[in-house]
Order: structure tokens, then sequence, then C-alpha cells
């Protein structure tokens, strides 16, 4: 007995397209949503690699020093409150930097949006994650 295309489990590439349409269809867009914290973490992540490079002389150029010097005043500023307005010009003067130091882009694009409750992070959650923010409510 031969089995029709749609009795078979669907594959990762099927999965993600079909992700897509639903959010395209509900007017949702496909960049993950991002408030001040997690974009504060993001930040601190290519900050982290970029001073991880710097410590071993790894690919020492302009644009990923320019951009180290740049995130260190970021997070900075994004240590205190802004307004969304605030954080997304934060957000695009990131990914235009970035663009130049990383070839993945997809790391910088976010949308960003009002502060998401969060819930308080377990003990378990800061082993498995570390500083990573627990994933938004729903409710």
């Amino acid at each position: 007995m031969t089995r029709m295309w749609r009795d078979e489990p669907p594959t990762s590439v099927a999965i993600r397209a079909r992700c897509r349409r639903n959010r395209a269809a509900r007017g949702r867009p496909d960049a993950p949503l991002a408030d001040q914290t997690e974009l504060r973490w993001r930040l601190r992540s290519d900050a982290a690699v970029l001073h991880q490079e710097h410590a071993l002389g790894l690919d020492e150029t302009d644009e990923r020093e320019d951009l180290l010097h740049w995130l260190d005043d970021a997070l900075g500023e994004l240590a205190i409150a802004h307004d969304l307005v605030e954080l997304r010009l934060i957000a695009t003067e990131w990914r235009s930097r970035r663009r130049k130091a990383f070839s993945d882009d997809w790391w910088a694009d976010v949308t960003v949006v009002a502060p998401m409750r969060r819930p308080t992070p377990t003990w378990w959650w800061r082993l498995r994650h570390g500083q990573e923010p627990t994933p938004a409510c729903s409710r």
C-alpha cells in the first residue's frame, strides 16, 4: 500500500514554511519579538564574542573593534529604562554596525516591543541558560 503525501510526517523545512505562512496570515512579523531585556542580552552576547576574539587576537578588524566599543556604550545605556522609540533606534544602529562585522544577520533581526512579563528564573534555568532571559508569558 502506498502512502499519500499528506500521511507522511512533514520535514523541518515544511514546518518552518508553514509557520512563516501562518505568521504572515496573522499579520505577525517573521522576526522574534524583543523587549529591552532581550535586546540587552543579545547585545551582551555579541560583546562577549568580540571580547573573546579580541583577547585571543583573532580577526581584529576596524569594524569589529568599532562595534565592540559601541556595544560597550550601548550596554551602559541599556542599563536604565528606555522608551520604545529609543530602543528601536538602538536596535537599528546595532543592526547596521553588526552587518559590517558579522555574517549572521538573523541574530540582529528582531522586532522591538514594549516590556513583556517574564517569570522569575529558577535555579535550573540559570544553570542551563545562564543570563538568557526567560521566555515571556503569553498571558
